[in-house]
């Protein structure tokens, strides 16, 4: 097994530090966000009770936090890759980059 030495004899992290099952399971979870926040859209539009409101005007913040979160641990994994190997990112990483860029829901 190679290792690839980074800086003052450190080993850089491998390529395949990401598994593909983990950018699978964030690119599910940003879908599932987005399909979330159409929901809450819509029950917004419709909601009468104060309460209930503002208890789905959290969760929709919550709901961009995440994403946002998403956004970083993309940009992460796509720069790791890029430091490690030299290489573009990869489709899996190129793909979870795309879907946490759109928004949650359009009005």
């Amino acid at each position: 097994m190679s290792k690839r030495m980074s800086g003052a004899g450190r080993v850089a992290p491998q390529a395949s530090m990401v598994p593909l099952s983990m950018v699978a399971s964030l690119c599910r979870e940003a879908v599932w966000l987005r399909a979330r926040g159409q929901q809450l859209l819509q029950e917004l539009s419709v909601c009468q009770l104060p309460v209930l409101w503002q208890r789905l005007r959290r969760e929709q913040c919550r709901l961009q936090e995440r994403r946002a979160e998403l956004q970083r641990i993309s940009r992460l994994i796509q720069g790791a890759r890029r430091c490690v190997t030299g290489s573009p990112e990869t489709l899996g990483a190129a793909l979870l980059q795309e879907i946490t860029s759109r928004p949650l829901a359009v009005a």
